[in-house]
């Protein structure tokens, strides 16, 4: 044990922390466990009662969920008092036997206290416990008695910090120091019992020294004894013809040896008859047990010459009294320790007779002399009859009976007990006498009545939980629970106050027994106000007891209700408070504890119907939303589907009207980008969400982030009419980012306040350092976001007014693709707002990447187009292929096409293109098999061949570049990326 562990203490005060059993929170009492033990070590009392205190320290370590245990006996009879450890179990199992000493110790605090004390680190105090093997961090000791003195402790010790114990494991060990007392005034008597009896023996044998008797065994002793000179053994033990000076050798055990040598001394030195009881080996080798006399011839001189003697077995007569010893002893403790009492009632003369215990458990004196009906008006008035009825009946049945009353009140109290009888009858019926036993049953009722009170608080757990997960609507929900509990706890009313969405105030929820005006009066309640108010402030329960003669200002409101005792418990989800839940009574002053603990268990299950209410109201609306995106997504894409539609009709019907036929191209153009950016969106999120989004990280300037996003909403900002103020960093800002999905972060937030701020309306983007940070904030003086809308904003599918929404477009992911992508960037997002007409800021936070020397602003442009190339497009779109190789014509390059995976090896062995554009779903032979075939050629090992499919995932991109694709564009695929996919391939 380490004896640093805690500071020393310089008084016995220091370490004595009792009070705190009444403070800790106790676990609720486990009273089968408890009878369980119990009836096991009357069972071991009866069975092997030397047994009993090691089976005790076993149970409590059990019990006590105790590192250490043991039961410690005051012991005087050496030259100074200890306390010696009858008994140890768990760590200090090995020191059983061991002693502490009787007055420095904590058992001889208990012994000078003669009251249970609870210690923490006694080491500090009492520093050679530090000696033992493991640390003793608490000690729990309870004293047992024994006519009212202090004779010993029973303990139990917690080795862990982590294990405290409380005010039930003190009345555990209360409990099992009954046993303890028992077992050792048991031992006692075991030992008292062994001196009388051998009182009895030489009692006995100065008796027999009177009669003389013959055995089946005489032998004949020289005068000192050291010679047997002849011995006839009668088929009992073994003769000796011959004299033999090895007698004590052959016939007596070793460990009789002594006591037969003192007792021949003796009998030698006073010239007397010698007489033993001893153990003798007997023919067979077995031990058996004989009764020796002998008596000494003398000469005429007095001397002893020689002595003549008989043994008698009595091995089977011993056998018997020991087992009837051990069955009278055992017999006795187990009544004893039963709590048992005898009785006998002889009718004749109309006399009971009481033991002790059976006067005790009556509560009679014990000079008092009672007739059957005496003892009957013991009775309780109720049980009279009852017993009188049972008895009759069982004398006319000549049956025993066995019955449980109450007696009538002693203290206040009317104690139940157990009776059986037994009527001893003559030849013709009639009743000689009866006798029986009584026991006090009252602790075991008590048990049993709290058995059954809890199993019907169980049941009640059980309907509470059923109407808890069988109701939806709050206030029905609570009021039908109220309906299920209140008749079994005198209840008559409840309040529920739960926690505004405002998070500000409590509001009334649900509420019964009071009228609804007094209801309406107190629909709001600030926090700490009243007894709600309060327990919602410090999240702990309060109970409130004789309200009507309380001065405490937190009742007064509940006061006036005419409540006596209010119990009121927080509702906490996690760390989260929900709101407040009391139960009140107009008719009783008080609630025990028991049932202080179930309606705090209650409030626990309606915290979880709570969460349950509201986990589904966020499934309800995550299915509504779902819905409602479906619906706004076949909405979008029909949006620009239509104008596209209408412009191949256009085109078709233009002839060669250019001017119709470029407005046309340009309309379908816009409409196709704006389809290809909601598709890009949906992807975007998509990948964020499956932690499949890949930054391309480089250092990049804020500058350079700001006018890609500004010239991507620069259309709808014009469309609108909106002013546009920029306000960056005098210094270059660099950021280690990639560029395209930072400018996508603050080309949604621009697009997102020019879409809800009214035509003609400004928009700032601003951005500032602060502690190695930048800033950046988009502010409008649009239609704003009101306060219950902020928390959910970011959320995906999130749209505030879904009129503007449908007007302007969008699918109500833009913010939540906005926040995915900011914190990947190691980055915050937030928004503020007055509400609604006051405009919206949203304040985006990002890490600064550190200076260095080559950092610069770069500016992006799309470059002009190369020189000329060879290219393959493949594709089994024969519009798609004819488009894009028009396309690419007009730029300069030498364009064929193949419309399968066969074709395109085919054609690319012939043409040798530079590059080829490769679908990949095709028929006949996909685009990446026929990548792979093309690579096998020895001119397919330098053409760059560049994926192009709609497929756009990131395992979408890996089977490309197994398959040998030296790039990945997602249809549609716009030019500015192909020139750059087209230049990169050239590097």
């Amino acid at each position: 044990m380490n004896p640093s562990i805690g500071s020393p203490a310089t008084t016995l005060d220091d370490i004595l922390i009792t009070p705190e059993l009444a403070r800790r929170t106790s676990r609720a009492p486990d009273f089968e466990a408890e009878g369980r033990v119990l009836v096991a070590l009357a069972r071991v009392m009866a069975e092997a009662p030397e047994s009993v205190l090691q089976v005790l320290c076993d149970r409590a370590l059990e019990l006590c969920h105790a590192g250490s245990a043991g039961v410690s006996v005051w012991d005087d009879a050496g030259p100074e008092a200890v306390f010696r450890w009858q008994a140890t179990a768990g760590d200090y199992a090995p020191y059983v036997g061991g002693t502490m000493p009787g007055q420095f110790s904590p058992c001889g605090v208990v012994l000078e206290r003669n009251a249970p004390l609870l210690m923490a680190n006694p080491h500090r105090f009492f520093p050679y416990i530090a000696n033992l093997c493991s640390p003793a961090r608490e000690v729990l000791l309870v004293p047992f008695h024994q006519g009212g003195v202090v004779i010993g402790t029973v303990w139990v010790v917690a080795h862990s910090p982590d294990r405290h114990f409380d005010s039930e494991d003190a009345r555990l060990v209360a409990s099992l120091t009954q046993f303890a007392g028992a077992a050792v005034q048991m031992l006692n008597r075991v030992a008292a019992t062994a001196a009388a009896e051998q009182s009895l023996l030489e009692s006995e044998n100065r008796f027999r020294a009177l009669v003389t008797a013959t055995s089946d065994v005489v032998y004949r002793m020289n005068a000192d004894w050291t010679e047997m000179r002849q011995l006839v053994g009668r088929e009992f033990i073994m003769d000796t013809r011959e004299p033999s000076r090895s007698w004590l050798d052959v016939y007596i055990p070793a460990e009789e040896r002594p006591r037969v040598t003192r007792a021949v001394q003796e009998a030698i030195r006073a010239r007397h008859k010698f007489e033993l009881e001893h153990r003798v080996v007997r023919l067979d080798g077995t031990i058996g047990w004989t009764f020796s006399r002998a008596i000494p011839i003398l000469d005429d001189a007095g001397h002893i010459v020689e002595w003549f003697g008989t043994a008698t077995d009595i091995t089977e007569r011993r056998r018997t009294e020991a087992e009837s010893t051990h069955l009278a002893v055992t017999l006795g403790l187990a009544m004893e320790a039963g709590k048992l009492g005898f009785w006998e009632w002889d009718p004749t003369i109309d006399r009971a007779t009481l033991s002790a215990q059976a006067r005790e458990i009556f509560g009679v004196p014990d000079e008092a002399s009672y007739g059957h009906e005496d003892l009957r008006s013991l009775l309780h008035a109720d049980d009279r009859q009852r017993a009188r009825d049972t008895v009759a009946r069982a004398v006319a049945a000549r049956k025993d009976y066995d019955i449980e009353y109450r007696l009538n009140p002693r203290d206040g109290e009317s104690r139940w007990i157990a009776v059986r009888g037994r009527g001893i009858y003559d030849d013709d019926g009639h009743l000689l006498r009866m006798h029986g036993v009584v026991q006090d049953v009252h602790e075991r009722r008590e048990v049993e009545e709290g058995l059954r009170q809890q199993s019907d608080r169980m049941r009640l757990l059980w309907e509470a939980a059923a109407v808890l997960l069988t109701t939806e609507e709050p206030d029905s929900m609570i009021r039908r629970l109220f309906s299920k509990i209140a008749p079994h706890f005198g209840l008559d009313t409840y309040f529920n106050f739960m926690v505004d969405e405002s998070g500000q105030f409590l509001r009334l929820e649900s509420c019964a027994g009071i009228p609804d005006v007094v209801a309406n009066s107190i629909r709001r309640l600030e926090f700490g106000q009243a007894i709600c108010g309060a327990v919602a402030v410090s999240r702990e329960p309060i109970t409130a007891t004789c309200i009507q003669q309380s001065a405490d200002p937190r009742v007064q409101l509940v006061k006036g209700f005419g409540i006596q005792v209010y119990a009121c418990n927080p509702l906490l989800a996690g760390d989260r408070l929900l709101g407040t839940l009391s139960f009140a009574s107009r008719t009783r002053e008080t609630f025990d504890p028991d049932e202080l603990e179930f309606l705090k268990t209650i409030c626990h299950y309606v915290t979880a119907a709570y969460d349950r209410l509201r986990l589904i109201r966020q499934l309800r609306d995550a299915d509504r939303k779902k819905d409602d995106f479906i619906a706004l997504l076949a909405h979008e894409l029909r949006n620009p589907l239509a104008p596209i539609r209408n412009g191949l009709q256009v085109i078709r019907l233009a002839d060669n009207d250019r001017d119709t036929l470029a407005w046309a191209r340009e309309m379908m153009d816009r409409q196709l980008s704006h389809m290809v950016r909601l598709i890009d969106d949906l992807l975007d999120m998509s990948r964020i969400n499956r932690n499949k989004m890949e930054l391309r990280r480089a250092r990049v300037s804020l500058t350079e982030i700001v006018a890609s996003a500004v010239e991507t909403a620069r259309p709808q900002l014009d469309a609108a009419g909106h002013e546009l103020i920029i306000a960056l960093p005098a210094a270059v800002v660099i950021l280690d980012a990639d560029l395209t999905r930072l400018a996508q972060v603050f080309s949604n937030l621009l697009t997102n306040s020019a879409k809800y701020t009214p035509a003609g309306g400004r928009i700032w983007l601003s951005a500032e350092r602060a502690n190695g940070q930048i800033v950046v904030s988009v502010r409008d003086t649009g239609i704003g976001i009101p306060a219950n809308a902020h928390p959910t904003i970011f959320d995906m599918f999130s749209q505030v007014d879904r009129t503007v929404e449908r007007n302007s477009g969008g699918l109500g992911i833009g913010l939540a693709l906005v926040k995915g992508l900011v914190e990947m960037h190691g980055g915050t997002v937030a928004v503020a707002s007055d509400g609604e007409g006051e405009g919206t800021t949203f304040t985006v936070t990002l890490p600064e990447a550190e200076r260095t020397t080559s950092d610069e602003a770069v500016l992006s442009e799309v470059s002009a187009p190369g020189g000329s190339r060879r290219i393959l497009i493949v594709d089994d779109s024969h519009d798609g292929a004819r488009s894009l190789a028009e396309m690419l014509r007009r730029l300069g390059n030498e364009v064929d096409t193949a419309h399968d995976g066969l074709a395109a090896v085919a054609t690319a062995e012939t043409f040798r293109p530079d590059v080829i554009l490769m679908d990949v779903g095709m028929p006949l032979l996909n685009g990446l098999d026929a990548t792979r075939r093309i690579r096998q050629q020895p001119w397919g090992r330098a053409v760059r061949i560049v994926a192009l499919t709609g497929w756009g995932q990131e395992n979408d991109r890996e089977r490309s570049r197994a398959a040998g694709c030296d790039g990945h564009l997602v249809k549609p695929v716009e030019l500015t990326d192909l020139q750059k996919m087209l230049r990169h391939l050239e590097v």
